[in-house]
């Protein structure tokens, strides 16, 4: 396992990767139904965040998602992407096989284990990404250029190159630390607009594994029609603001209205000259305030024992 800094430093070099599809390259699709379990399962919110006119659906649960199934014409039209940085998620590997068993369209991405194999005897379209040494979280870049390179989307994987040569990662470390400190020992709670839900979603995460901290996310507008009924004032708890000049202006007087009202509270604006650059800026602050959060805790940052106990009561593997 590669050091926290020597992953993150060399984070913005997965946007350089060229995706090679072997077997057939999959064409004509317009749908999409992306599984992943964990930081596997991050890929499909980032793309969809970034392009969200695309017809894409997540799925982290075994099986498929019932209400595909109940469309007409689905083998015809949809592409069904496992995505298993390991290779050896179980749910992810229930869903290759059951949309196999169906006749069902479907491609893989993933570094080896069992997924590879299975892609390779059954002869889909797959994308083997490079094991660089990192929990999937952090091996995030790969994952959407392959499964982009899947989707076809030539465009924006042309957009997200650019991103290996303006994203700097130690830009964020001191805020990252700085945050972490005011973390420490509270829950953390982190709103966004609806837009940026897949951005919160991917603060919850590393704030989860990699800073061993309960956290938790919601969106404006609606929180404000549920959550904000809660008292703030709780010593316990401290909110992150993901602001972004992009977002709807009701939003954005939203977002200022909960950042004074709220007992404590930091804004994390998103900055760069382009969406893509916004947002993994942002999840390089996320990765900071994790790294640090576990350093608080005198936790190692990439420790996964309870996840891996959790995996032999045979939940599945990640």
């Amino acid at each position: 396992m590669a050091s926290f800094e020597e992953a993150v430093k060399k984070y913005p070099e997965q946007f350089s990767y060229e995706s090679d599809i072997q077997n057939t390259a999959p064409v004509g699709f317009n749908k999409f139904v992306i599984a992943g379990m964990g930081g596997s399962g991050l890929a499909a919110g980032i793309i969809k965040a970034l392009k969200p006119e695309l017809d894409i659906i997540e799925h982290r649960d075994y099986a498929l998602p019932a209400e595909v199934l109940t469309k007409a014409g689905v083998a015809a039209d949809t592409l069904f992407i496992a995505v298993s940085y390991s290779g050896n998620t179980k749910e992810t590997i229930d869903f290759f096989n059951q949309a196999q068993s169906r006749g069902l369209n479907v491609a893989v991405v993933t570094t080896g284990g069992e997924l590879l194999k299975l892609a390779k005897e059954k002869g889909v379209p797959y994308v083997q990404i490079p094991d660089i040494g990192v929990p999937a979280r952090m091996a995030v870049g790969l994952m959407v250029r392959a499964t982009l390179k899947l989707m076809g989307e030539e465009m924006l994987l042309n957009e997200l190159k650019d991103l290996s040569t303006s994203l700097d990662p130690m830009r964020w470390e001191n805020k990252g630390k700085y945050l972490a400190d005011q973390l420490f020992n509270k829950a953390a709670i982190i709103y966004a607009s609806t837009r940026n839900q897949a951005l919160a979603y991917n603060w919850k995460i590393r704030l989860n594994e990699t800073g061993k901290t309960l956290a938790f996310y919601n969106v404006l507008p609606e929180l404000a029609h549920n959550e904000i009924a809660a008292l703030a004032d709780k010593p316990y708890t401290a909110y992150i603001f993901l602001k972004d000049d992009e977002d709807d202006p009701r939003v954005k007087k939203a977002m200022d209205y909960l950042e004074k009202r709220y007992f404590w509270g930091e804004a994390a604006p998103l900055e760069g000259e382009s969406r893509p650059v916004r947002f993994f800026n942002s999840v390089l602050l996320a990765d900071w305030t994790g790294f640090y959060s576990s350093e608080r805790l005198g936790i190692a940052w990439d420790d996964a024992t309870l996840i891996e106990e959790f995996k032999k009561l045979n939940y599945g593997e990640g």
